[in-house]
């Protein structure tokens, strides 16, 4: 889901810049073509004869290099004993700048080290990433104070030394992405699934790469000023950029050596990339017009911090298992199997929707980026003064769309945190568990549907305000939607029936998500209501999904209270007081139980005698508990009335039938057909005869 928002952002974003770009550019049909054509020809030109001009300089690039760096040395105020002294000296701010973390750990020892590990994996990742980024911040501060309290930037010297601290300071910042994905030190925390010899191989790449480029770049204004001259830079920048890509290369193929599946496929990707960067620069360097090289740069940029975000966030989402989480915890107590905590469940939705919303707005960026960079510095299919007159427009449009995305999924955020993450579902009972789950309130039973509503409304609204930004006239469309419901709603009255029906039942509260009820022939617990429907899982498991002009009378059995009333056929001579203070004690010690004392409103007692019958004395019962889980209390009270009564001698009644003898003697039945069968069995031709005397 993640990967298909932002790719429709994505899509959505440079084909509207395109069409909007395309628009405001005007026809011209061969015409625009062949300038196209003609001015891309004077491009290769202009760069191949700039290219040779850079290239004839490239022997002499090492003895102007040190010209330069041996006139800034001179530079140098008199009271430096020695021109290499300030080298030394930036050469150690720079180094305790880079160890600046070390010396956190070091100085921090057991205390900090308790800090970073007394944590789940993810609150470990989360306190790491704090680490680092204060690592940087106090590296940042150690070298603006020494950089200022050593060197006077009035020399070139000096300038050339807070450069060289500079570069040292962009280092640690451009390697923070690397490090939070690969961790080569915490494989435990590590957002980019592979092994420890990859990781170090990736960060020793990215780091030779990442140095050279940026000492590069923000040493060769000093440089210029120094007295080199410009053709001398751009041959060392060619030489530099063919280095990098060079390392870029090495380090892709070493990384994804040994791929497998759709992962073959990544080491073209990388090389790609790679290549274009290289051209983009080596443009750049000789056109000296950087545009296409910054907004490709920029864009990698975005991407990379985007994936480091989305994996970390989907680290926080899915971590490796809940044993695991637990144990690295401390917790020795496992949760059910399948009944995961309802704040872990919130949270993870939460994180998903945080997911999904950077996801969308970086893709927006990068959209926007790539279509300027493509349109407008590349193909140049337009000019600089339509990009501007069409990057109003078209961005507009693209931040109300991705706007109304956003405030569709805080929409979604805000119901989840509120409610909990199973908004509008009754959840399945557990294993060995037939009584209904607590019913849900009245606002989160109709939230769903007044969240899917507000969200197509969001949607709608947006979409329109984007449509109306890129210069399309939306009356039209308002009207045309406006006579369709129209038509639709003559169309399908049932359907109309339905609607206005489930309204009025959500007005009436009849039901909520969670409540057992029944509506005509159908009865269940309420599993979703929908727009139109209600969906009714019977305790036997099958659903029923009812129309909302279809349900009728509801009878709602999950609503203040249950009164339940029960009747036991005790012998008729049971002394009936005696069985009163029985019942008495057991509802008493009912009300007592932590499990079910909770559920009562009224306890057990005794109402009195309900019927006297020919062989038992019918006794009634009676309880009032909260609707969830009536049957469970009856079974329990059965359960200890059974044995309460059994162990004070309280008998209950027989269903033998008991007759009377000739004699008086009351014989039961069995035994009178038993007796019965043994004289039918041994008589005589005369045996009817005995036989009637005897009955």
């Amino acid at each position: 889901m993640s990967r298909l928002v932002v790719g429709l952002a994505f899509l959505t974003g440079f084909l509207a810049l395109s069409v909007m770009a395309m628009a405001q550019a005007g026809g011209g049909g061969m015409d625009n073509d062949m300038g196209f054509l003609a001015g891309l020809a004077g491009h290769l030109e202009r760069a191949a004869q700039a290219l040779i001009s850079v290239l004839a300089v490239l022997p002499d690039v090492p003895r102007d290099l040190a010209r330069v760096l041996y006139a800034i040395t001179l530079s140098a105020p008199s009271w430096l004993a020695h021109p290499a002294l300030p080298f030394l000296v930036t050469a150690a701010i720079a180094a305790l700048v880079l160890a600046v973390p070390h010396l956190l750990r070091y100085f921090g020892g057991a205390t900090l080290a308790r800090w970073l590990a007394a944590e789940t994996r993810f609150g470990r990742t989360w306190r790491l990433i704090a680490f680092d980024l204060a690592a940087f911040a106090l590296s940042v501060a150690v070298a603006a104070v020494l950089v200022n309290l050593v060197f006077q930037r009035q020399f070139l010297i000096g300038k050339l030394a807070v450069t060289l601290v500079g570069a040292a300071v962009r280092w640690r910042l451009s390697m923070l992405v690397p490090e939070i994905l690969l961790r080569p030190d915490h494989p435990e925390l590590r957002l980019v699934p592979t092994d420890d010899a990859r990781a170090r191989l990736a960060m020793r790449v990215a780091g030779a790469v990442l140095a050279l480029g940026i000492l590069f770049i923000t040493t060769v204004p000093v440089l210029l000023a120094g007295g080199l001259g410009m053709r001398q830079a751009q041959a060392m920048a060619l030489v530099v950029g063919t280095v990098m890509a060079a390392g870029g290369v090495f380090g892709v193929h070493r990384f994804f050596a040994g791929a497998h599946g759709w992962r073959r496929l990544l080491p073209a990707a990388g090389h790609t990339i790679v290549l274009f960067v290289w051209l983009a620069w080596t443009a750049g360097v000789i056109m000296l017009d950087f545009a296409v090289y910054n907004g490709l740069v920029w864009s990698l940029g975005i991407v990379a911090a985007t994936a480091a975000a989305d994996r970390l966030l989907a680290h926080a989402a899915h971590p490796p298992t809940a044993a695991a989480e637990r144990a690295d915890a401390g917790e020795a107590e496992e949760a059910p199997a399948g009944h995961p905590a309802p704040a872990e469940t919130t949270r993870v939705h939460l994180i998903i929707s945080l997911r999904r919303m950077v996801l969308a707005v970086a893709g927006t960026v990068v959209a926007v980026l790539v279509a300027r960079l493509w349109l407008v510095d590349i193909l140049e299919v337009v000019d600089r003064a339509a990009w501007a007159r069409v990057r109003e427009a078209a961005v507009t449009a693209l931040g109300v769309l991705v706007a109304g995305y956003l405030a569709y999924e805080a929409l979604r955020v805000w119901t989840r945190a509120k409610f909990g993450p199973h908004l509008g579902e009754a959840a399945l009972p557990g294993a060995g568990d037939d009584e209904h789950l607590a019913p849900a309130s009245r606002l989160s039973s109709v939230m769903p549907l007044l969240q899917g509503v507000f969200g197509v409304m969001i949607i709608a609204a947006a979409v329109l305000l984007a449509l109306s930004h890129l210069g399309i006239n939306i009356t039209p469309l308002i009207a045309g939607a406006g006579i369709f419901g129209l038509a639709i709603s003559f169309g399908s009255q049932a359907l109309v029936r339905d609607i206005v029906s489930g309204v009025f039942y959500m007005a009436d509260d009849a039901f909520r998500v969670g409540e057992y009820i029944e509506a005509g022939k159908y009865k269940g617990t309420v599993e979703k209501i929908a727009i139109r429907s209600v969906r009714l899982r019977h305790q036997n498991g099958q659903i029923h999904t009812i129309p909302y002009g279809q349900l009728g009378a509801v009878t709602n059995y999950s609503r203040d209270f249950s009164t339940i009333k029960f009747n036991l056929r005790l012998a008729r001579d049971t002394d009936v007081e005696k069985v009163r203070k029985i019942t008495k004690k057991i509802g008493q010690e009912m009300l007592q139980d932590p499990e079910i004392g909770k559920e009562f409103i009224q306890q057990l007692k005794m109402q009195g005698v309900a019927d006297v019958q020919e062989n038992a004395l019918v006794c009634r019962f009676k309880f009032t508990v909260r609707p969830g889980k009536p049957t469970l209390v009856q079974r329990e009270a059965l359960k200890r009335l059974y044995r309460a009564f059994t162990d004070q001698g309280v008998a209950f009644a027989s269903t033998a039938v008991v007759v009377q003898s000739r004699g008086g003697t009351p014989v039961e039945m069995s035994a009178a057909a038993a007796m019965a069968a043994g004289m039918t069995a041994t008589a005589s031709p005369a045996a009817p005869e005995a036989e009637a005397k005897a009955s």
